[in-house]
């Protein structure tokens, strides 16, 4: 798939496989028809290189995040932007829905995770723990427990909706 001007650094499948998010360096998010390798849509509004991407399990909406410091919501069918989310201090590296569909996980440079209402954009809760950038959250399915990964050679576990820690996965030796 071509179209990009930049690097492409993420890529996230709406649950029912019928399309294709990729967020580029070029500031971009991407929308592909994977059957056809045919572009769908560009989505544009962050301020620098966007990093992650993940569709709402029902697949009803896109987040992404970016060096801009921000959350984006995006409409995939309509291609619109909707609610700017903001609250890191520094990039934000990863996005992940919970289940619930109500609640998205942001990672970030900062240090933390974060939890907002993807309804009105609220904080919910600022998950702390990680001593060094937060790189990446995944959402287990189905269930209640979020995952960080840091530099600082961790994977953190958090319950959700609240965020409490539920451990911490260690014995890797890198970034």
């Amino acid at each position: 798939l071509r179209g990009h001007a930049g690097v492409v650094g993420a890529v996230a499948f709406r649950p029912d496989g019928r399309l294709l998010a990729t967020a580029s360096w070029d500031k971009t998010v991407r929308l592909w028809d994977p059957a056809t390798g045919a572009e769908a849509g560009a989505l544009a509004g962050h301020g620098g290189v966007v990093t992650a991407v993940a569709f709402r399990p029902d697949g009803g909406a896109l987040a992404s995040g970016g060096w801009d410091l921000t959350a984006r919501l995006w409409d995939p069918d309509a291609r619109q932007p909707g609610r700017v989310i903001e609250g890191h201090k520094r990039m934000v590296t990863g996005v992940a829905w919970a289940p619930d569909g109500h609640t998205l996980a942001t990672a970030s440079w900062d240090k933390t995770v974060r939890l907002w209402d993807a309804a009105t954009g609220a904080a919910r809760a600022v998950l702390k723990g990680h001593t060094g950038d937060v790189t990446a959250v995944a959402a287990a399915p189905g269930g209640r427990l979020l995952a960080s990964a840091g530099l600082d050679h961790t994977v953190r576990l958090w319950d959700l909706p609240g965020g409490a820690e539920g451990g911490v996965l260690t014995g890797h030796t890198g970034e």
